[in-house]
């Protein structure tokens, strides 16, 4: 058995639980050594008790400052959901609006036997493959969050009307 006390190293390896078996045995039996560990240990304690009572004392305060304050406005999941499936509807019906004008006029300069440059023909096509791209990546195969969490009744209808 060693009778040397353990070094700041070493007492830190016991501290952490890493010390080999025979510095383990000497911190147990060596009463400098057990004390420098005990007063660590002491230490920590009472560094716990003061930070867990300034941390209850600081709850409290913020608890009692936010009692009488209220926020005039609480954003909701459903809200943002709401919001989100709006914006892209809208952005939807303005890109399906704009090829559907897209498309009448084109129909009509035909219609009317006006001659469609090939420049305005390569320009209309660019236009209709680019409103394609964005009609596809809109309409994607993946399920609405209201689909995933099944927030929206599975025992509906197609009248709305819930079965039993």
């Amino acid at each position: 058995m060693n009778t040397e006390h353990l070094s700041e190293a070493e007492v830190e390896e016991a501290l952490l639980g890493f010390a080999s078996d025979d510095r383990t045995q000497h911190a147990k039996t060596c009463a400098a050594c057990r004390g420098k560990i005990d007063d660590f240990k002491e230490t920590m304690a009472l560094f716990n008790e003061a930070s867990m009572g300034w941390s209850q004392a600081k709850s409290n305060s913020l608890s009692r400052d936010l009692a009488g304050h209220r926020t005039p406005f609480r954003v909701s999941m459903t809200f943002v959901w709401s919001s989100a499936s709006a914006a892209v509807l809208i952005i939807a019906g303005i890109v399906g609006l704009g090829m559907h004008q897209h498309e009448q006029t084109l129909t009509a300069a035909t219609a009317s036997g006006r001659q469609v440059s090939s420049g305005d023909a390569n320009e209309i096509a660019s236009d209709n493959a680019m409103l394609q791209e964005i009609d596809a990546a809109i309409n994607t195969s993946e399920p609405s969050p209201a689909e995933v969490y099944r927030t929206t009744s599975a025992n509906t209808s197609h009248t709305g009307s819930v079965r039993n």
